[in-house]
């Protein structure tokens, strides 16, 4: 039985144990399996299912607040006297390459107040949006701007590393993923506030399987600076050595 069964059929147990089949006991069922079932995963082995369950509570809060925002800006719009709206046909780049992907994006833009999908181009690389509210449509909202902004002098200085190879059998993303690891390590200990005591440990989450054969296992790759694979070996039991791993010299 998969996770996301056993899940299900925790979630069911727990309802009649409170002698009641309804939505809310059903919900709470599920949610306490779920950390049940995350709490025992050193025994059962690791699943990309929790990853991918939180990924789409994130897209349901995520959508729910952008929904309930919108919806408050399409009504004030329509009932004060002064009209804000300003629309435009805008490009948004689509990451997403399946067919199921696309049609996820397109139906919750077109779900959320003041924002329409109209076409995909042909090389399923652009979206085109009717927004209502476009004052500037060749500029990113101020908020994913500023994340990206943000990202770029890590990113620029990972390009630069000698340790980091675009072409090599590792992925550049996840070369970068651990190259961040080893800058946020560096920091931490640098930082006055953590005291010289402290050992920094620095894990990546590996999602892809790309540091072992499974997918959603922890990896140390640093601890405290060092980053030698024989001497972070050195430091866990025997049983947690082939969760030391990089990708990185």
């Amino acid at each position: 039985m998969n996770v996301f069964a056993t899940n299900i059929v925790l979630a069911v147990i727990w309802s009649a144990l409170l002698g009641e089949l309804s939505l809310f006991n059903l919900a709470s069922g599920f949610a306490l399996g779920f950390a049940a079932l995350w709490v025992i995963q050193p025994l059962t082995g690791a699943s990309s299912y929790f990853f991918r369950v939180w990924a789409w509570a994130k897209l349901v809060v995520m959508f729910h607040y952008e929904l309930i925002v919108s919806s408050i800006d399409v009504a004030w719009d329509v009932l004060t006297p002064r009209h804000r709206a300003r629309p435009a046909i805008i490009d948004m780049p689509l990451d997403v390459k399946t067919d199921a992907g696309i049609l996820l994006v397109t139906n919750l833009i077109s779900l959320t107040p003041g924002t329409l999908s109209i076409d995909v181009t042909d090389d399923r690389k652009t979206l085109k949006i009717h927004a209502m509210f476009a004052d500037d449509p060749e500029t990113l909202p101020a908020g994913i701007e500023t994340r990206v902004e943000s990202l770029l002098p890590v990113i620029e200085s990972g390009l630069a590393d000698d340790r980091v190879d675009p072409a090599g059998d590792a992925g550049l993303v996840d070369q970068l993923v651990e190259y961040n690891v080893d800058r946020q390590v560096e920091f931490l200990r640098s930082d006055s506030s953590v005291p010289d005591s402290t050992t920094v440990l620095g894990f990546v989450y590996d999602f892809q399987a790309v540091y072992g054969d499974s997918r959603g296992r922890c990896y140390l790759v640093n601890r405290g600076g060092e980053t030698a694979i024989k001497s972070l070996r050195d430091c866990v039991p025997e049983r947690f050595e082939e969760h030391v791993q990089r990708l990185l010299a």
